[in-house]
């Protein structure tokens, strides 16, 4: 979505910090997979996906306060209404998501760190 958004109407300029992060977890998790020493280190992406999300779920619960508040079906058009509820209820999951995998990057990298020793001292 951000990539299109980049294409079109300039929005994707507020996606660029998510872009970022897509690149960089999606070269994390082989090395994750493997348990290479130094992709726990980098697991450190996880915790910028939480304060990136984070930022999203609050711009969207401002946006449903806004909608459920200060902007009625009544005061727009009922499609728009439907429109940008139903956009602002699947960014907000997806946030929701994407928190979830941070969490799950974070117990990976702390599981990796954790049988570092063992691994060191199978291989001496």
């Amino acid at each position: 979505m951000g990539l299109f958004g980049l294409l079109f109407w300039g929005l994707g300029l507020a996606f660029i910090p998510g872009l970022v992060l897509a690149w960089r977890l999606f070269f994390l998790g082989a090395p994750l997979l493997r348990g290479d020493p130094g992709a726990a280190a980098r697991a450190g992406a996880a915790e910028f996906a939480r304060l990136l999300n984070c930022v999203v779920l609050g711009v969207c619960a401002v946006m449903a306060t806004y909608l459920g508040g200060g902007l009625s079906p009544h005061q727009m058009p009922y499609g728009r209404f439907v429109d940008l509820l139903g956009l602002t209820l699947s960014v907000a999951f997806y946030a929701w998501v994407s928190l979830a995998h941070a969490r799950l990057l974070v117990r990976a990298a702390a599981a990796i760190d954790a049988e570092q020793p063992r691994r060191t001292a199978s291989l001496s």
